[in-house]
């Protein structure tokens, strides 16, 4: 274990962590993502952390039993210039990303699972993430046109689900979509357009949900490839839902068939 005091803006070790909470192609090159806060921080495998950084006036003796990191020590003023929380709770850690290659993986042929197509809001899939962990899915394939998983807004909004589920980041949803069917898992694509009502299906194990962009929908090309085409009903005047509440509400109507 490596423990520095460090009290100045100009140390290379507050530079590269300022870089990994401000470059989404930065914590790529890196495979390192910054999280914030006690609670999630607690929640994380010890040997996932890197960087343990606490500001001098927190209390640390509660993560004495992570040993195998780097720690790092500034003052408050310091450590507020590495936070992005409004109000900062004087500990962060540097974390080993654990993004999965779906096509090495035992996908379960009997899993309830998500595939997220170019959603943009930090909040939207971090609510996501955390949705998915909360019905026990057992993970979430996304294109690399979604934003940054590692995104400080979506690994705060996540509450710590990030940690859960396990992650698959593709270059071509198509070709992933695909790859699932092929193990059996059924693939309904959230659309308006020549679709039945989430309740009308009969959700058998083995199930992905495909949610669209916030403005465009599902693209045409991952569309032409779903087995089926599902809508939430909507009688009152909204004319669409937040990305996170569709795949919410879709997620846990499978959920239930899937228990009853």
């Amino acid at each position: 274990m490596n423990i520095k005091i460090i009290d100045s803006n100009k140390n290379t070790t507050v530079k590269w962590i300022k870089k990994l909470q401000q470059k989404s192609k930065f914590r790529k090159i890196e495979k390192l993502y910054i999280v914030e806060g006690y609670k999630q921080i607690l929640e994380l495998t010890p040997s996932r952390i890197h960087t343990l950084v606490f500001s001098k006036k927190t209390d640390f003796k509660k993560f004495d039993y992570i040993t195998e990191c780097n720690k790092v020590f500034v003052d408050t003023g310091l450590f507020q210039e590495l936070s992005t929380d409004v109000t900062p709770q004087g500990i962060l850690a540097v974390v080993y990303m654990n993004v999965l290659d779906l096509y090495q993986e035992n996908i379960d042929s009997k899993g309830l699972y998500i595939a997220i197509d170019s959603i943009q809001d930090p909040g939207n899939l971090g609510t996501l993430i955390r949705v998915a962990d909360a019905v026990g899915a057992k993970g979430i394939i996304m294109n690399t046109t979604t934003v940054d998983s590692y995104n400080p807004k979506v690994v705060k909004s996540t509450a710590g689900s990030l940690e859960h589920i396990e992650l698959y980041i593709v270059d071509n949803l198509v070709e992933a979509l695909e790859f699932i069917s092929s193990k059996g898992i059924v693939t309904y694509g959230a659309h308006l357009d020549d679709s039945k009502y989430h309740y009308d299906y009969e959700y058998k194990k083995g199930v992905c949900f495909v949610i669209g962009n916030e403005g465009n929908g599902i693209s045409k090309e991952v569309i032409n490839v779903v087995d089926y085409k599902v809508k939430i009903p909507m009688p009152g005047q909204s004319e669409s839902l937040n990305a996170a509440i569709a795949a919410a509400i879709l997620l846990y109507e499978a959920r239930r068939q899937f228990d009853s």
